[in-house]
């Protein structure tokens, strides 16, 4: 009897986010008429369809490999691909780490992978939200079965459903009590620190924004010229979402919370010397000459600002 006990499933401590996709239902009706509609849940559900292989978590190694703060550990300890499952059920995504040691180097190379497809899906117009937990989670050994269940992914699933409530991804009050902090000297730094936050609203997590601002330097992960190219893709959905949302409260929320989260980067060009100012201007903004979308008074200052950098440059060629 007691070799029958010992020879049963087991929980094991797991990371485990639980992620869903904004405003799903209502793409899934308009994709009968839309093609663009269509193409976007498609284009999000491969992107999470992709995290169930093996290759994809091990060639995003790059993501921790790139970091200071994990060359000065053993990089091995960041690794996660042969130990991370996904798990997809229509507009919901679970995906869990084991996590009986190395809990901290698991959890950046998680928090990593997430930013970065968060990023990637933003730019493409989709929004997701979710949290990230850790406790006792059953996962079958067999890669081809879904079975998953524990109380972990009902406690990150509750936060989601209650607590996220923007385009972001928040971590529980049990994964926080695991992780280092305060942090009180460099050595105690982890790839993670850099892109956890604490919200105006006191919770704490990483917004689909977090990715720009981490790795806006990391040539070997996102080159300068894609870079751009993904900044400004973010910076006109922001501002298509802010004005497609005219009569609609509940959405237009999350597009505003997500301009104040894109104004608040700070993303330094080395080329100016400086920070780059390409925030989202409101259409409160004295000059707005009273228009209500954001696509207008936006298009006014981004072609001000290129005249005016136009003129600095002529200008300078001139006295120089």
């Amino acid at each position: 009897m007691s070799q029958e006990k010992n020879l049963a499933p087991q929980y094991e401590e797991s990371l485990v986010a639980f992620i869903d996709i904004l405003g799903f239902s209502s793409r899934v009706k308009q994709s009968l008429e839309n093609p663009d509609s269509f193409a976007k849940i498609d284009y999000a559900l491969e992107v999470f369809n992709k995290l169930r292989l093996k290759q994809t978590w091990k060639e995003n190694n790059i993501l921790i490999e790139v970091e200071e703060d994990a060359q000065r550990r053993t990089i091995n300890d960041y690794y996660i691909d042969n130990m991370a499952r996904c798990f997809c059920f229509s507009d919901s995504i679970i995906i869990t780490v084991k996590a009986d040691e190395h809990t901290e180097e698991r959890c950046s190379a998680l928090i990593a992978m997430l930013s970065k497809f968060g990023a990637n899906l933003l730019a493409k117009g989709i929004l997701i939200r979710g949290a990230l937990s850790i406790g006792k989670m059953y996962i079958d050994k067999n890669p081809q079965s879904m079975k998953a269940f524990g109380p972990a992914v009902i406690d990150a699933y509750k936060i989601e459903e209650e607590q996220a409530n923007y385009p972001r991804m928040i971590l529980s009050q049990h994964l926080i009590d695991k992780l280092a902090y305060p942090i009180n000297s460099k050595k105690q730094r982890q790839p993670y620190h850099q892109y956890i936050e604490r919200f105006e609203d006191g919770l704490v997590g990483f917004s689909q924004l977090t990715f720009f601002q981490v790795m806006q330097n990391a040539e070997q992960v996102l080159p300068k010229k894609k870079f751009i190219e993904m900044y400004d893709q973010v910076k006109k959905v922001i501002i298509d979402g802010l004005d497609e949302s005219m009569c609609n409260v509940r959405v237009f929320e999350k597009y505003r919370w997500l301009k104040n989260e894109f104004n608040n980067l700070a993303i330094i060009d080395d080329e100016v010397g400086g920070q780059i100012n390409l925030n989202i201007s409101d259409v409160g903004l004295a000059d707005s000459r009273h228009n209500i979308h954001y696509s207008y008074i936006n298009d006014l200052y981004d072609n001000s600002q290129r005249n005016n950098q136009k003129y600095a440059k002529t200008e300078e060629k001139q006295n120089g």
